[in-house]
């Protein structure tokens, strides 16, 4: 999410007499400080009334990084096995565009594609208007669900739509590349291209397969907020900080 934005010192405050100008460089570099940790704060608050339910590792990856006169400003980059803030929100940012782009490809819908299950054209979706996949408070599927789907996966037999047992479960999914068309009687399986659940008579669809990456609103302005509330609060610092080296 890059940008940059530049402040003089005289068009914040006006002219600057001589004691003032040998402070100017000190106050500059605490206000930016300040204005760091503003910014990350603010940025929480944004999140928080732009996005729907945000976890708290989301409201808490707007970082700050003061270096003298300069101030980075930007979205953690760390998180687990590649599932970091920057990655996962660049695709609802308005960077390079504003309307819509595509979604970032889940760790679960890489890892079928890991294990051979799918091609790279599908992309799991969770069917969330049954009752079969939990969500959390968040509204959000578990990471142990993922899990056990894929537990549920991994040794699928040859005979495909018998799945797998999982606490008792079986699991299959409608294509697996590793074994071909399912087939259970001599006849293909007529059903959506999917993860299904099977246990007795019971059968739920909890992941369907879409064959172009889902597309996402682009909601989150991070440059333009950053540009905006930098302009409104930083005045107010550098001058707080000015005075304050004066004292």
């Amino acid at each position: 999410m890059p940008g940059s934005i530049d402040f003089d010192a005289e068009a914040l405050l006006g002219s600057l007499n001589i004691v003032e100008l040998s402070q100017i460089n000190y106050a500059g570099t605490q206000a930016l400080k300040r204005l760091g940790y503003e910014l990350t704060q603010d940025l929480s608050k944004y999140m928080e009334a732009t996005f729907r339910d945000p976890v708290p590792f989301t409201l808490a990856s707007p970082k700050y990084d003061p270096n003298g006169l300069q101030v980075a400003i930007n979205i953690s980059k760390q998180g687990d096995k590649g599932q970091d803030p920057a990655r996962y929100l660049y695709p609802v940012s308005t960077d390079d565009t504003t309307g819509a782009k595509p979604a970032y490809t889940t760790r679960f819908t890489k890892a079928l594609r890991k294990r051979g299950i799918v091609d790279d054209s599908y992309y799991a979706v969770p069917w969330l208007d049954g009752r079969a996949v939990p969500t959390n408070s968040y509204g959000n599927v578990p990471a142990s669900f993922y899990q056990q789907v894929l537990a549920g996966l991994a040794r699928q037999g040859v005979a495909g739509a018998r799945g797998t047992r999982q606490s008792g479960y079986q699991f299959f999914s409608i294509p697996d590349r590793r074994i071909g068309p399912n087939i259970r009687g001599g006849r293909a399986l007529e059903r959506q291209p999917g993860i299904y659940r099977v246990k007795g008579r019971q059968l739920d669809f909890l992941f369907g397969y879409a064959r172009r990456p889902p597309i996402v609103r682009t909601s989150f302005d991070f440059n333009g907020f950053v540009r905006r509330r930098s302009a409104e609060i930083f005045p107010t610092l550098l001058r707080q900080e000015l005075d304050k080296a004066l004292k």
